[in-house]
């Protein structure tokens, strides 16, 4: 390996609350960060100013997207794709060093990391306590699937676990929920949209019931009723979100229906 150096990419919009918090926890391992802000109207560029010169300003576009836009960017080899709220604790760093070390001579291109998360202030044990995601990889082996939403990262080659976990703090409060669940939503919907463009009849009557079943696998089966309040806000708002993406592809699939008609 003649370039085993980091680069640290990172998307950011308005996340002046996060963002130094997150940039702290991995400068220590990073050769170079990478930001593209996507028209931040807060403090987030200067505040990621002071970790680099390396800031690009563009107007939103999708995660899949943006992700691989940035890859022209990076000069090393390895890329750590991070979020903004994500920490990344010394024992995780000291682990990638480590694992980049002793597989440098193997055939590994990507590295999964274990996640844990922080939810309405409290570390939760049970909420995707089994989530593994692909963050760790060399550049030339590794691009985003083109999806509207939750796309995946494609390595080619060996992959491998990493020990230590990422800490992620996606729903700080409410206004958290507020902001993220609209938006998600309707871009899974519209993902939905893309390959369903029409419904079979029963459909909405399964959704009236997915709210209720899915608080039930989430709370009660999955155990997350052990974390307390925070465990009952997070599958009491999840459970619902399936069944919000339901409703907004039947708006899309009515309104596809109707310009059908029309024309």
């Amino acid at each position: 390996m003649e370039n085993c150096g980091i680069s640290v990419i990172i998307g950011t919009l308005n996340e002046e609350e996060q963002i130094r918090d997150c940039l702290d926890s991995v400068k220590e391992i990073a050769d170079e960060i990478i930001v593209v802000d996507s028209i931040s109207t807060d403090k987030t560029v200067d505040i990621c100013s002071k970790y680099t010169d390396k800031i690009y300003i563009r107007p939103y576009e999708r995660y899949a997207r943006t992700r691989n836009w940035m890859l022209q960017f990076v000069e090393n080899e390895w890329v750590l794709s991070i979020d903004a709220d994500e920490r990344f604790s010394p024992e995780l760093l000291s682990e990638m060093k480590f694992r980049l070390e002793k597989d440098k001579h193997g055939n590994i291109n990507g590295y999964l990391f274990p996640y844990k998360y922080v939810c309405f202030g409290r570390e939760m044990r049970y909420w995707k306590n089994k989530e593994r995601h692909l963050r760790f990889f060399r550049k030339e082996k590794a691009r985003w699937e083109d999806r509207e939403v939750h796309a995946k990262l494609i390595v080619e080659g060996e992959h491998s676990v990493m020990e230590n976990y990422i800490l992620h703090l996606p729903y700080r409060n409410f206004a958290n929920v507020r902001d993220k669940l609209p938006r998600y939503t309707q871009w899974d919907a519209e993902e939905r949209f893309k390959h369903q463009k029409s419904l079979k009849w029963y459909r909405p009557f399964m959704t009236l019931f997915k709210p209720i079943y899915n608080f039930f696998r989430f709370y009660i089966i999955n155990q997350n009723y052990k974390d307390g309040l925070a465990g009952f806000l997070i599958c009491f708002f999840m459970s619902h979100y399936t069944a919000m993406v339901d409703v907004k592809h039947y708006r899309l699939v009515l309104s596809h229906y109707l310009k059908k008609k029309n024309c």
